[in-house]
C-alpha cells in the first residue's frame, strides 16, 4: 500500500509541475455577461460601436451569418444607445 501512496503522489506531482494550457470558452465582459467563443474567435470585437457595426456588416455581405449575428448582437448589448 505504501508504493501505491507514492505513485499517487508522484503522479499528482507531476500533473502539477507541467500544466497544459487549454482555452477558454466562457469569457466574462463587464457589463455583457458570459459569452460563449470559440478558440481564436476573438478576431470580431471591436471596442467602438460604429467599428463593430462595420464588422457586422461585412459578415453579413460575405454571407457569414454566425459572425454577423455575433457582432450586431454585440452593438445592440453594448452600445444600446448608440447611433
Amino acid at each position: 500500500m505504501n508504493h501505491w501512496c507514492v505513485r499517487l503522489l508522484l503522479g499528482a506531482l507531476c500533473a502539477l509541475a507541467f500544466p497544459c494550457t487549454c482555452p477558454a470558452p466562457l469569457v466574462y465582459r463587464p457589463g455583457e455577461g458570459w459569452v460563449y467563443e470559440s478558440v481564436g474567435g476573438g478576431k470580431w470585437l471591436r471596442t467602438r460601436a460604429k467599428d463593430q457595426l462595420e464588422v457586422a456588416q461585412s459578415a453579413f455581405d460575405s454571407k457569414d451569418y454566425t459572425t454577423a449575428f455575433k457582432a450586431a448582437r454585440r452593438t445592440a448589448r453594448v452600445w444600446p444607445l448608440s447611433d
